[in-house]
């Protein structure tokens, strides 16, 4: 993917200059491609190189970070990969994260949505499962009544048969007393987890939900930086950690938060781009499972491969990932 030696110099690639100028279309501001050559140089001036990710990784969060990640967003939207950028965002230079696993397991992910009918859920799920899925998330969170909620959970459940790691993203949709009543009568169906109940920013919130239910409960996906988790974790408001890897700071971020979710004896789960996640979660003693969203699994030639309810960790250098110039093209900014 990035013919550079991990000693040499930064360097912002043609491909990604060009995606930064272009109009995006974005709501969030364009960071423009200045700022970007700027920071460059600031590292160069301080002796920073690829492979001195602890080193630049403050420093680039501290010149880039937006309070609801805007700058770090765009740059993931156009580029999520692009190496010669890796350690202006974060994504590390990295050859071997030391995995401790070929495959790991990965749960279907973007079918069984909340604007779904309950009829449709239960057929979406049969046919996930039979593709070999033996994990799968649903939605729930805008019923109008707690019946209809558990109606939805029930359908899927006895669609897809109980062995089947069923489980259930609110999206932040309840309050802390429905998110506690709810929880209790879905617990006959044996949620493998139920996700972002509450407000993401509530830590004593979800430390109640946490508390009442048997339930775990997972969160993590809308924090940025690595400071949120320290409060998930010290509140007790989590069983299952989640961390995006953009949304944290890339993959240097990524693995510090794992390591404290490893320290607290909680498991980790990643958050969308399993075709990065997977060497993540492989390189890690409490990685659980990878979400499988395949919405930027086009972009490259070869992905993960997806056998049994399991992907497998690629083994070409880096991230094992090359991006498919036709694809590119397609999805070109005028």
């Amino acid at each position: 993917m990035d013919s550079r030696g991990p000693h040499e110099p930064l360097k912002l690639s043609s491909t990604l200059r060009d995606a930064m100028t272009a109009k995006a279309g974005y709501s969030t501001p364009m960071l423009h491609v200045a700022e970007i050559e700027k920071s460059i140089r600031f590292y160069e001036l301080l002796g920073f190189t690829t492979i001195d990710t602890e080193g630049c990784a403050p420093l680039a969060w501290a010149r880039l970070h937006c309070e609801d990640g805007s700058a770090v967003m765009l740059l993931r939207a156009e580029h999520p990969v692009d190496a010669s950028a890796q350690a202006l965002i974060l994504y590390m230079y990295t050859p071997d994260l030391g995995g401790l696993r070929d495959r790991v397991p990965t749960y279907a992910s973007g079918a069984l949505m909340r604007p779904h009918p309950v009829d449709y859920l239960g057929k979406a799920g049969t046919r996930l499962r039979d593709m070999g899925f033996r994990q799968m998330k649903m939605q729930c969170g805008s019923e109008p009544t707690v019946a209809a909620s558990l109606e939805r959970v029930l359908v899927v459940r006895e669609a897809v048969g109980p062995d089947v790691d069923l489980m259930c993203d609110i999206n932040q949709l309840w309050s802390v007393n429905h998110a506690i009543e709810v929880g209790r009568r879905l617990e006959p169906y044996h949620l493998y987890w139920l996700e972002d109940p509450v407000a993401h920013d509530d830590y004593a919130g979800l430390a109640r939900v946490a508390d009442a239910l048997t339930t775990p409960i997972a969160a993590g996906e809308y924090h940025y930086g690595i400071v949120p988790f320290r409060h998930l974790l010290e509140a007790r408001s989590i069983d299952v950690v989640m961390i995006d890897l953009v949304r944290v700071g890339g993959i240097t971020q990524w693995m510090k938060v794992a390591a404290m979710a490893e320290a607290f004896n909680l498991p980790v789960v990643s958050h969308l781009v399993p075709e990065i996640h997977v060497q993540l979660v492989a390189a890690i003693p409490n990685g659980l499972t990878v979400e499988y969203m395949p919405w930027t699994l086009r972009l490259f030639e070869e992905t993960p491969a997806l056998e049994g309810g399991r992907l497998t960790v690629p083994t070409k250098p880096g991230l094992g990932l090359a991006f498919d110039q036709a694809a590119i093209k397609r999805y070109e900014l005028a």
